[in-house]
């Protein structure tokens, strides 16, 4: 590798597009290379240009060098139908370079902002292919290119349509995790399928690209769309941030009122207190065994009942009893029987 490449890799290293890439249509229409068709063409004002080679394996093909890409995703919207068989260019009724709303230069804006379009949201329009679901505001990566092949020609838009655009992110991963980059290398761009593209790195650029590259800078911005501004108004919506709670706001002191809520809280405390009390001796209460007292006469006896009663119960003091004598005769025989000794 030349010292002439050498100095340019070093000055562009920060400007990392393999990066950008994994992450628009102007009013003037820039030297542009068309995939219409599956074919590619070099259009620059009315002449069209066919400039694809030809491969066995991959069909037609076109090596390039992305010498810049716009950070923010474009967005490109017809009103009309699409005609496949239009040979002239119809400027968009709406469009945007800028990710935050549409174009100072748009002819008829949807929206205030691109998040809040209708036209941006998935079902706003049916594929008629497919029958499929889609988004009626197309997004684009936009590609500032020169031609391998032609280091001292021009420098083109290549944009990359919505159904290419996981290709070129997968292809800017693989580039970074070799630790290269989209400027530093030949792009071979292939047609994948209908209308959609991939990607391959073939080279490295050589000393005869480096003069294009670095006296096109001043022209990048106009080709992706990098200076494009919002029309007035379009202002990105703000950010819902969560409120979180905090501390309420102290107010200065004052002693009455400082003495009057410390006498209404011990108050409270007081009530608390009492009513704990209440409930626990209520509880106590219920779970306390019931007793239920001896039904006994209370009358007082009249002084000549007292020695009969107190015979009739054989009472001599509280709970002691005296038992009543057995009868001689019983007691006699239950001795002899037992063979008990009498004195």
């Amino acid at each position: 590798m030349s010292d002439t490449v050498t100095a340019f890799l070093e000055r562009m290293k920060n400007k990392n597009l393999s990066s950008a890439a994994q992450v628009g249509v102007g009013a003037l229409r820039p030297p542009t290379i068309s995939i219409k068709g599956n074919d590619f063409l070099a259009i620059v004002g009315d002449s069209e240009t066919k400039i694809a080679d030809h491969d066995k394996k991959i069909g037609l093909f076109i090596d390039i060098i992305v010498a810049d890409m716009n950070p923010s995703l474009s967005k490109i919207y017809y009103a009309g139908e699409y005609d496949p068989k239009a040979t002239e260019y119809t400027a968009p009724d709406c469009w945007s370079d800028n990710g935050v709303g549409p174009s100072a230069t748009a002819l008829r804006p949807q929206s205030e902002t691109c998040a809040a379009c209708p036209m941006n949201v998935w079902g706003s329009s049916i594929n008629k292919q497919t029958g499929k679901s889609s988004k009626a505001c197309n997004d684009a990566r936009k590609l500032a290119v020169i031609l391998a092949d032609d280091p001292q020609g021009q420098v083109y838009l290549l944009r990359i349509p919505p159904a290419s655009l996981k290709n070129l992110a997968t292809y800017g991963k693989l580039l970074d995790h070799n630790g290269d980059q989209l400027n530093f290398v030949i792009t071979r761009v292939y047609f994948e399928s209908q209308g959609v593209l991939a990607f391959e790195r073939v080279d490295y650029i050589t000393e005869a690209h480096v003069p294009t590259l670095q006296r096109s800078e001043d022209k990048w911005a106009w080709i992706v769309g990098s200076d494009d501004k919002p029309r007035q108004g379009a202002l990105p919506a703000p950010e819902k941030v969560a409120q979180i709670a905090g501390p309420k706001p102290s107010l200065p002191a004052d002693p009455n009122r400082q003495a009057d809520v410390q006498t209404a809280e011990a108050e409270t405390e007081k009530r608390r207190r009492r009513t704990k009390a209440e409930m626990e001796a209520a509880r106590a209460a219920e779970e306390a065994p019931k007793v239920v007292p001896i039904q006994r006469d209370t009358a007082p006896l009249a002084d000549d009942e007292i020695p009969a009663f107190l015979g009739r119960r054989g009472t001599t003091g509280f709970g002691m009893t005296t038992p009543t004598p057995a009868d001689s005769g019983m007691s006699a025989a239950l001795t002899a029987a037992l063979g008990l000794k009498t004195k």
